[in-house]
């Protein structure tokens, strides 16, 4: 790419970022990451996420309007919906008031910004980390303005996630390829402690103004990718024919491309279980269900324990509460990667995201236990989304300590 190429592609994106369309903008950030790549071909692949993730949503004014349109679309539709008897009550109720705490602390959260003058003293003591992030994300933009932004558009996700629970017939439930009522029933629990976690992650951040900041703000995101990501594989247990992906498939590709890269660098060979796992289920072996998710389960075993070194959980703790036989058990490796992170609510939303995801794991493990499963195509593809989406997450708050 020439010097005359290069400010070509400059100036198309920057005609393209001030158009009031939102397509528009994400094809001049494309533009940009290209350029980005031109002038720094060794930009490492975490950055490329980070930028994808939050630099697509730190949006100019009037796209950030058009975003907050469809958010308060989408909450006078669900504040008209009469929710169907088939609807999970108790999980509907649980993530309307999820998303009723986050557009307070939406309004709490944009109200500081914008009326202090001392941006470090609200920040807190990741002041420098919030504040280099912007510079990175976003630099032309002010932190205010951009955090708005992101948690508009992580508004609009869960709400979407909300939207889609009240259409799913959970009178199906029951019915999933054969297992016990002990595994549907630990599975469907788990469902409903991680949506009670989220919803109480999202009402820290309207109580105290300044727990959002509290949280490396490269991770922001991915507690509602994770709902989104859970009502995506409920979706497919109630409806085997389900094809309506509510997680963003551009999303989806850069946390496959960007897992690739993270297990590439922890253990070549943890690429190949999780290609095997890719190729086990595109395979016409009859057993290929079996092989792919207990290929996945071993992923995320192998992917903790990286992430948890015995020996170091044990210099950092001897509370005999975390072990188990002299093991530590998952609860404190998952304390030990996310130590670095002061937010109670926050550590345990990430217990009870890598508990649901494990539960899943069982019940799409207990429907293998056949001649010939029945599980589908799109059942099995939701659950490997949900696992690489919550392996990213894990290794990205581990990365995040050294922001």
């Amino acid at each position: 790419m020439d010097i005359e190429e290069l400010k070509r592609l400059s100036e198309q994106s920057e005609r393209l970022r001030r158009e009031d369309d939102i397509d528009k903008v994400i094809q001049s950030r494309d533009l940009l990451d290209e350029i980005t790549k031109y002038e720094n071909p060794h930009l490492d692949q975490r950055e490329r996420m980070i930028k994808s993730i939050a630099g697509s949503v730190a949006l100019q004014p009037n796209v950030i309007e058009s975003v907050n349109e469809r958010v308060h679309k989408l909450v006078k539709e669900l504040s008209d919906l009469q929710v169907p008897n088939f609807v999970d009550s108790r999980l509907f109720d649980t993530l309307n008031n999820a998303n009723l705490n986050f557009v307070k602390s939406i309004d709490k959260i944009d109200h500081i910004l914008k009326s202090t003058s001392n941006l470090s003293a609200v920040l807190g003591v990741r002041a420098e980390t919030w504040m280099s992030f912007q510079e990175r994300i976003a630099p032309k933009i002010e932190l205010a303005e951009s955090l708005n932004s992101r948690l508009l558009a992580m508004m609009e996700q869960s709400l979407i996630a909300q939207n889609s629970i009240a259409n799913i017939d959970f009178n199906k439930f029951n019915s999933f390829t054969n297992v016990t009522d002990k595994i549907l029933g630990n599975f469907r629990n788990g469902i409903l402690d991680f949506t009670d976690s989220y919803n109480n992650l999202l009402e820290s951040l309207s109580e105290r103004r300044s727990s959002i900041f509290e949280l490396p703000p490269s991770i922001i995101e991915f507690p509602t990718y994770e709902m989104l990501g859970n009502v995506d594989l409920i979706g497919s247990i109630t409806d085997e024919d389900n094809e309506n992906r509510e997680q963003d498939q551009e999303i989806q590709i850069i946390v496959t491309d960007s897992l690739e890269v993270y297990l590439k660098e922890i253990n070549p060979n943890l690429v190949n279980l999780r290609v095997g796992a890719k190729e086990a289920f595109t395979s016409n072996n009859p057993d290929k269900i079996r092989h792919c998710v207990t290929s996945l389960r071993e992923l995320v075993r192998e992917v903790i324990q990286y992430l948890s070194p015995e020996d170091s959980i044990k210099s950092w703790s001897q509370s005999e509460e975390d072990y188990s036989n002299g093991r530590p058990t998952r609860k404190a490796r998952l304390r030990f990667i996310t130590r670095h992170i002061n937010h109670g609510k926050f550590i345990k939303f990430v217990e009870q995201d890598l508990k649901a995801t494990s539960l899943a794991i069982d019940l799409f493990n207990a429907g293998t236990h056949q001649v010939k499963s029945k599980l589908t195509e799109n059942q099995v593809s939701a659950l490997i989304a949900k696992v690489e989406t919550s392996l990213l997450f894990l290794l990205e708050i581990a990365n995040s300590k050294n922001d």
